[in-house]
């Protein structure tokens, strides 16, 4: 698998250098798709509740009866014949040896103390923590989001439309490597983003109309962009260069469909959504 991703990443690397070298003015970019997956499970719908109920039931139906239930009913025993001592007024103190702390008090313990922890850290409502901040990595916890940026590009005079983040191909390293540096460049600090695989997922080609093509300063008609995916490490704090990126914002599906402009741009990476 990593040879077979290593020939299409030499081969696209390569289309890219002919493209360039044939005479046609195309800038050459890659782009990264910075990915956050989901950090909770999202709820479960009608069906899928239901069948986790049965499959519960089924289990518990079909499961031996484990220690701390025999000794539950050992106690219940017990908790009568205490009780029929009671009425009879005789001595208990034996019982009460035998009964010792009983499987209903430790119960009790654990109820309160979970009660506690579920008010704490809100687990009948986990989306409780999250923010309202289009920016913040910590918001639609139970879904992926990705990363849209408007750049700077053409010696700083074009600030370009949401886009994900690319660079252009300088001719010199690969398309792997120009992605590298993408994340680098747009990046401020130590952000932890790991890329998946040496070849392009997609391909774009997008022309330059009117006023664009002189402000990006490079006398191209269009650019061939070349999409990586990428995913944000855990616990990662995000930070962006803002010499190079003008606003940022980490996005649904829903809302990258309404921010990008370009309907064949979201087509090309429509299946990074796939949840």
């Amino acid at each position: 698998m990593r040879l077979t991703g290593l020939i299409r990443s030499v081969a696209a690397t390569e289309t890219a250098k002919k493209t360039a070298q044939e005479g046609l003015k195309w800038d050459i970019f890659t782009s990264v798709i910075v990915m956050r997956p989901a950090v909770i499970a999202p709820p479960m719908i009608e069906v899928e509740q239901k069948y986790a109920e049965s499959a519960l039931q089924q289990e518990f139906e079909g499961s031996l009866t484990n220690s701390f239930e025999l000794k539950t009913k050992k106690d219940e025993e017990l908790l009568k014949r205490r009780d029929e001592l009671e009425r009879q007024g005789k001595e208990l103190s034996e019982l009460d040896g035998q009964l010792g702390i009983t499987n209903f008090m430790k119960l009790d313990d654990w109820v309160k103390n979970a009660d506690e922890l579920a008010k704490k850290f809100k687990f009948d409502n986990p989306k409780a923590f999250e923010a309202d901040d289009v920016r913040s990595l910590s918001r639609a916890l139970d879904r992926k989001l990705v990363l849209l940026v408007k750049q700077r590009f053409g010696d700083k005079k074009y600030e370009s439309p949401w886009i994900l983040p690319q660079l252009k191909y300088n001719n010199e390293a690969s398309l792997r490597e120009t992605a590298e540096r993408c994340i680098g460049e747009i990046t401020s600090g130590n952000v932890e983003v790991a890329l998946h695989g040496n070849a392009p997922v997609a391909v774009h080609t997008h022309k330059y109309q009117g006023p664009i093509k002189s402000k990006t300063g490079t006398g191209a008609d269009g650019a061939k962009i070349f999409f990586y995916t990428a995913s944000l490490a855990k616990k990662a704090k995000f930070t962006t260069n803002q010499d190079e990126v003008v606003d940022f914002q980490w996005v649904t599906s829903e809302e990258f469909e309404n921010l990008v402009i370009n309907r064949k741009y979201r087509n090309r990476v429509k299946h990074i959504f796939y949840e």
